[in-house]
């Protein structure tokens, strides 16, 4: 026996975990302490786990009657000490799998806090791991399970690892596979001689089986006096179906037998499918209909006969017509469709080339599933949509195995019965919306539907058959980058949708929404003019968002105020309504968003910069004043630590380079700027939420203005991270920044030299109208704001 050790205790509740064996856990998080948790993510940990043999959980007035909170906790004397495998977290729980390693023996236990124990322990080596007795007694049980499995018609080749292992280990395992009394398991983990656990194993498992037996005898018993009954009645039964087939009148059963036959006979299945549609065919023929099993096997036949085996659509390609169609359905989205188009062209060049999986990424509402069927269109295949948002299950993509009742494919398997091709275009819509827990990943699921190298032999646990998904054209789409799928990623070639710009609003209104808008109404176009300023007003005061969903929905609501007018006979003359502002109040109500605007004359210590939001983009003015304090930096308006730091940042690159920027640190009555002003930073509209470290020029620029006093234009914004040298670093959504610039008035922007690469990507009306001035760092910013005179 070892020296005494000490490690982590838990203690269960009639549950006891073996050596040699994998269990898991469940806590409840409210009875958590962070310690705990922490405690059991980190790696290499091990622990003791034991039982209590007494439960206290008594009610108040058991409690007070028995003076149970004075009862010290009565803990079985031995255990486990077991490694700590991987953890699973739920809303209100937490799983933890533990890997039963060897017994010991619990000298000494404390309780460090509430529900957190720590266990003085020592090793207990087995004894008599290989003597006569124990591997006799080893065989004997080997015998009895081989007994029963063949009784039971039961494979046993899984059960030869078990058999081979060493008699400690093989006895243990048997002890997690028994149905054991709670006695019967104290027994056996306070026992460290082999020969003495073999003994009770053995002695438990004959008298089950003995008791088996005595059922099996009863059951025999009845069986046979019913035997009779059911002998005569299958006579009866023959001679019925005789005399039918003498009358050429078959039961319809027997007619669906023989068309199912008949069809697997006719058609081109694979050989293998065939074999196994046939072998079903008659397991149904010599199944009673009555039988429970008869509806499984009918069911199984139904989905693996009209899965799509050998049918394809004829694909023409037609890289003209592509285009068109492309833009009759879409205004703008330039990258994805020139992406597209050559994906096609590859195709018509090689028929056998296999292509990138497409992945779509933008916010919701950009035309991701609308292109999706364009595309679908274009290559004049069928189109089917698999919703995968939500999805936590493995089996939701791979089927449920047969064993199990109302099992059935998954979710491809079901989208490609529904397409009836083996070559559709299959959408999965909201890949970045699936996650994992006890009951598998998706995510790894989709591996080998997304693989070219595997996909060619997809697997559905329901119908046990290779399925060949090679042909399908899979598209996916996604809201953000970040939340697809790590093993995902790799896979997917990427294709950004990016946001509309006002612009492209106004055209997609135009050309799509608007007359879908009076088509479903059935309104007439002289009922329902429109021109761009009123679109723009809308856009502008009545949605906000990326994409168009919410200006359909609005210009329904109009088209529907227009109808109910138009049936009430309150449009006169002839009838044309063209809408201006105050018809789109009353048609609409007040207006429900506004952005940010522009300063209309420059302000001290306010300086416009720009902010990248859900729904595209907007200015984020930045402010800042001084007072008499105590050189305290305080930040107001939601600002996030990120964004905290930047400010931060700021004020120490402008401390420690104050003089270049014209700064006075010594004021009169020797005060100290720094040290004897506090800094106040306010970012409006204070109940939203900022983050992010793009405004780090933005603050250094109102803090010089606020130091100097003097003003900085209001028809500028900036952008871009600043670092403690004053090196400016490149940042994210530059179009949506840029949008809202131009939105706003402002007439120029400042970005960091490494965005020039994404000005090219910009809309034509942002370039053209809105001054872009690229800055490497600080010091050249600050010097092309004196010399265009906006600071």
């Amino acid at each position: 026996m070892s020296l005494n050790k000490k490690l982590p205790l838990i203690i269960t509740k009639g549950n006891i975990l073996f050596p040699n064996f994998v269990t898991s856990l469940g806590f409840k998080k409210e009875y958590l302490s962070e310690g705990f948790i922490k405690n059991f993510q980190k790696s290499d940990l091990n622990v003791i786990i034991t039982s209590s043999y007494e439960d206290y959980n008594l009610d108040q007035e058991e409690a007070e009657e028995n003076n149970s909170k004075e009862k010290k906790l009565k803990v079985l004397e031995y255990g486990t000490y077991a490694s700590v495998g991987n953890i699973v977290e739920k809303e209100d729980t937490i799983n933890i799998f533990f890997n039963g390693l060897k017994r010991v023996k619990i000298v000494d236990f404390q309780e460090k806090s509430p529900g957190n124990f720590l266990a003085e322990f020592i090793d207990l080596k087995d004894v008599n791991i290989d003597s006569e007795k124990s591997i006799d007694l080893k065989n004997k049980i080997r015998n009895l399970i081989l007994q029963r499995m063949n009784q039971l018609k039961l494979k046993s080749d899984n059960m030869e690892p078990l058999f081979q292992a060493p008699t400690g280990a093989f006895s243990d395992s048997i002890a997690n596979i028994l149905h054991l009394t709670m006695e019967e398991k104290f027994e056996l983990i306070s026992e460290n001689n082999v020969e003495k656990r073999l003994e009770i194993l053995l002695d438990n498992l004959q008298t089950s089986l003995q008791v088996n037996e005595n059922i099996a005898r009863d059951i025999n018993t009845r069986v046979r006096e019913k035997f009779t009954k059911q002998q005569k009645e299958f006579y009866l039964r023959e001679q019925l179906k005789a005399i039918k087939e003498e009358l050429d009148e078959m039961s319809g059963e027997e007619n669906d037998v023989k068309t199912l036959k008949k069809r697997a006979e006719e058609n081109p299945y694979p050989q293998n499918i065939k074999t196994k549609i046939l072998k079903e065919i008659g397991r149904l023929e010599n199944t009673p209909s009555s039988a429970p099993e008869a509806g499984i096997i009918r069911t199984y036949l139904d989905w693996i006969m009209n899965v799509p085996w050998w049918q394809k659509d004829n694909e023409k390609i037609d890289i003209l017509k592509a285009k068109k169609i492309l833009d009759e359905d879409h205004y703008g989205l330039e990258e994805p469709k020139k992406r597209i188009i050559e994906y096609l062209a590859v195709k018509q060049s090689n028929p056998n080339s296999k292509g990138a999986i497409v992945s779509l990424i933008g916010p919701p509402g950009t035309g991701k599933t609308s292109l999706s069927k364009s595309i679908a269109r274009a290559l004049d295949r069928k189109f089917i949509k698999i919703s995968l948002g939500g999805i936590k299950d493995e089996s939701e993509i791979r089927g449920h195995r047969r064993t199990y009742i109302a099992s059935m494919p998954g979710k491809i398997i079901q989208a490609m019965r529904k397409a009836g091709t083996a070559n559709p275009v299959i959408l999965l819509d909201e890949i970045d919306k699936m996650s994992s827990d006890f009951r598998g990943d998706p995510a790894s699921a989709m591996l080998e539907v997304l693989d070219y190298e595997q996909n060619n032999k997809f697997q559905d646990h329901y119908l046990e058959e290779e399925y060949d998904l090679s042909d399908v054209f899979f598209i996916a789409t996604a809201n953000y980058v970040r939340d697809i799928p790590e093993p995902l990623y790799d896979r997917l070639e990427k294709i950004e949708i990016t946001s509309y710009t006002e612009l492209e609003k106004v055209e997609i209104a135009k050309r799509f929404l608007v007359p879908r808008v009076i088509n479903e109404t059935n309104l007439k176009f002289k009922n329902f003019k429109i021109d761009d300023d009123i679109l723009k007003f809308i856009i502008r005061h009545y949605t906000m968002e990326a994409g168009v969903r919410q200006l359909h929905r609005t210009l329904e609501k109009i088209a529907r105020g227009i109808l109910v007018m138009s049936l009430d006979g309150k449009l006169k003359g002839s009838s044309v309504y063209k809408i201006n502002k105050k018809h789109i109040e009353k048609l609409l109500g007040k207006i429900k968003f506004d952005y940010t605007k522009k300063e209309d004359t420059p302000q001290i210590g306010t300086v416009n910069g720009l902010a990248w939001t859900a729904y595209g983009g907007d200015i984020l003015p930045i402010e800042v004043t001084l007072f008499p304090g105590k050189g305290n930096l305080i930040l107001t308006g939601q600002i996030k630590d990120v964004m905290k730091e930047s400010a931060s940042i700021a004020y120490s690159y402008i401390k420690a380079n104050y003089q270049k920027f014209g700064i006075e640190a010594d004021l009169k009555d020797n005060k100290n700027i720094f040290k004897d002003f506090d800094v106040h930073v306010h970012s409006p509209d204070g109940a939203t939420p900022k983050d992010g470290p793009s405004a780090g020029v933005t603050f250094t620029t109102s803090l010089i203005s606020a130091l100097r006093k003097i003003p900085v234009s209001e028809k500028i914004g900036m952008t871009g991270e600043i670092t403690l040298r004053g090196k400016i670093l490149p940042i994210g959504g530059l179009r949506e920044k840029s949008i809202s610039a131009y939105r706003s008035g402002l007439e120029a922007i400042y970005i960091p030299k490494e965005n020039l690469r994404d000005v090219d990507t910009l809309p034509k009306e942002i370039t053209k109208n809105l001054k872009i001035i690229p800055v490497a760092n600080f010091d050249e910013l600050y010097k092309k704001l004196r010399k265009d005179h906006r600071i």
